[in-house]
C-alpha cells in the first residue's frame, strides 16, 4: 500500500457560509419554479400560452402561402406574447420549424 503523502488528495471542506449560499441558491431555484407553475396554471397564463402555441400552428401556413406580411405579424405577436410570458415567470420556448410528413406517394417513389 502506498503512503507517500504526495500522492493523497487533499480534501477542502466547505465553511458553514458556503454551504449556506449553495442551500439558498437552491431555495431560490425552488421558489422559481413555484412561481413559474403557478403563472402557468391560472387562468391568465393558460390564455396566452395557448396564444403562443395558435401562432406557431399558424406560422407554417403563412409560410407555405408564401404571405410574408402575415409571416411577420405572426413572428411579432408571438415574440410580444413571449416577452409577456417571461414577464410573468413562464418560459417560452423558440420555435422550431416543423417538419412535414413524407406522403405514401413520396414514399412509394422512393
Amino acid at each position: 500500500m502506498n503512503t507517500d503523502s504526495s500522492n493523497m488528495r487533499k480534501s477542502t471542506r466547505r465553511t458553514t457560509e458556503e454551504r449556506l449560499a449553495d442551500l439558498q441558491k437552491e431555495m431560490d431555484a425552488v421558489k422559481a419554479r413555484a412561481a413559474a407553475t403557478e403563472a402557468r396554471s391560472s387562468e391568465h397564463g393558460k390564455l396566452f400560452i395557448a396564444a403562443v402555441r395558435a401562432i406557431d400552428k399558424a406560422l407554417p401556413a403563412a409560410t407555405k402561402a408564401k404571405d410574408k406580411g402575415a409571416r411577420s405579424a405572426l413572428m411579432d405577436a408571438r415574440e410580444r406574447l413571449g416577452e409577456h410570458l417571461a414577464e410573468i415567470g413562464v418560459e417560452v420556448k423558440p420555435r422550431k420549424p416543423r417538419e412535414s410528413k413524407p406522403t405514401e406517394k413520396a414514399e412509394q417513389a422512393a
